[in-house]
């Protein structure tokens, strides 16, 4: 689990600084190590949404829905994909 930790911790950085596509990769490697961390699967959806790749935020944001503590935001920013811009 220490890995998951410090990919967790990579890809909120990475995040913070606005590096979607790195921050997605390192919370890619998270859901690879711990597949139920839920979190995990709501950034990479996240990441995928800033990147405009919809179909890969809706297979990860999928994923977290189906997750104990972000199935709710999941579900959210679902509705985002699928409001007409």
């Amino acid at each position: 689990a220490g890995d998951a930790e410090l990919w967790s911790l990579l890809g909120d950085l990475e995040y913070g600084t606005e590096r979607w596509g790195a921050a997605r990769e390192a919370y890619a490697r998270v859901a690879e190590l711990d597949p139920s961390r839920g979190r995990a699967w709501l950034m990479q959806g996240a990441c995928s949404m800033k990147l405009a790749d919809h179909d890969a935020a809706r297979e990860a944001l999928g994923r977290a829905r189906r997750q104990d503590g972000v199935a709710a935001e999941a579900e959210r920013l679902l509705g985002y994909l699928d409001t007409p811009d």
